[in-house]
């Protein structure tokens, strides 16, 4: 499924608890971009799993400046779940990021917003394109 815009995106678990922890530009656009319904948030079960097991870290609970609540109430309400049935194996050398790419799989996704260097080098698998928030954004203000 896409929108309007045919544009769908995993975002990875960094991403989003660095938008909880610091709710910096880049990434407030892009939940922006997504909540104007410019692009579709793709998700399965293994990576709101993940999500929600680093955002219950204590460490991290009391220097959130957004409420997780409100994200998994977005991600629930507003995106794409898959199944989460899609198993890739050592794609990269850490595990947790095939999850990111199977669920872009399976869901379809055009892109995985990521910061992260190993799945950015890997710069897209099947028809799924690695990208930087800033370089995702860049495309999201593209769309008027």
């Amino acid at each position: 499924m896409k929108n309007d815009t045919g544009i769908s995106a995993v975002l990875d678990t960094r991403i989003l608890v660095s938008y909880l922890l610091t709710q910096g530009e880049t990434l407030s656009s892009i939940v922006d971009h997504w909540q104007q319904g410019r692009f579709v948030v793709v998700a399965s079960l293994p990576v709101l799993g993940e999500l929600i097991e680093v955002v219950a870290r204590p460490c991290l609970r009391h220097v959130m400046s957004a409420d997780p609540q409100a994200l998994f109430d977005a991600i629930e309400q507003g995106a794409i779940l898959v199944p989460g049935e899609l198993f890739l194996s050592v794609l990269t050398r850490d595990p947790t990021n095939d999850i990111f790419i199977a669920c872009a799989v399976e869901g379809e996704a055009d892109y995985l917003v990521t910061s992260s260097t190993e799945l950015l080098n890997l710069g897209s698998y099947k028809s799924v394109q690695m990208i930087a928030p800033a370089a995702f954004l860049q495309i999201l203000d593209g769309i008027e």
